[in-house]
């Protein structure tokens, strides 16, 4: 923690103490990459890991399971993207009439760049029966407009923390919506790792 400024503890999160680090590589490396978690971040044995797709007979997805060994078996795709939260730099904001609520409190570190590795997710959306090349091109129609991830870790309410991706960006066979799997050449660190989508 002594490269790190940690806006809250419980969930975790962080971000550099030291902003010039950010500019020294291309890449930020792992331990100083900026950590945004809403909630606590679940321990999976890597053997016990499903990613579940649920089933959508409108879009032709067939349900299926996938272990992160089934999901190395497809095609490995690797992209460089910054990534940085939505909230960084609230502190800037903060003034007397003006307080923020809102954690984490970050300063100006809550952006990084990496080299991801992983599968895209139309390629296992294929693999459940979806015509991803012909949605894709306009020769198949589908009501789907996003795809729905849920994650495994979940609020003290039991709440699953989610998110939602548009179809076209993920059927684009140009597009680069990936399940990661590796950052800077490593295994996906616990807390850059969100887990399975439905």
């Amino acid at each position: 923690a002594g490269k790190l400024r940690i806006p809250s503890v419980r969930p975790w999160n962080s971000e550099p103490k030291n902003l010039s680090q950010l500019v020294e590589t291309y890449l930020t490396p792992n331990d100083i990459f900026f950590v945004r978690n809403h909630n606590p971040v679940p321990v999976l044995d890597e053997e016990e890991y499903e990613l579940e797709i649920e089933a959508n007979p409108g879009c032709g997805i067939k349900g299926r399971k996938f272990k992160l060994a089934d999901l190395k078996k497809l095609p490995r795709y690797e992209m460089i993207s910054a990534l940085q939260c939505a909230g960084n730099r609230q502190e800037d904001y903060v003034t007397e009439d003006r307080p923020l609520y809102v954690a984490p409190h970050w300063r100006n570190g809550a952006i990084g760049c990496a080299r991801w590795a992983g599968v895209k997710v139309r390629d296992v959306l294929r693999e459940c029966g979806m015509d991803v090349d012909d949605i894709a091109l306009g020769k198949k129609t589908t009501d789907a407009k996003v795809a729905n991830f849920i994650a495994y870790d979940q609020d003290e309410t039991g709440v699953q923390y989610a998110g939602v991706v548009p179809l076209e960006k993920i059927i684009d066979p140009f597009g680069e919506a990936i399940l990661a799997y590796e950052m800077n050449g490593e295994t996906l660190p616990r807390d850059h790792g969100r887990s399975a989508a439905h």
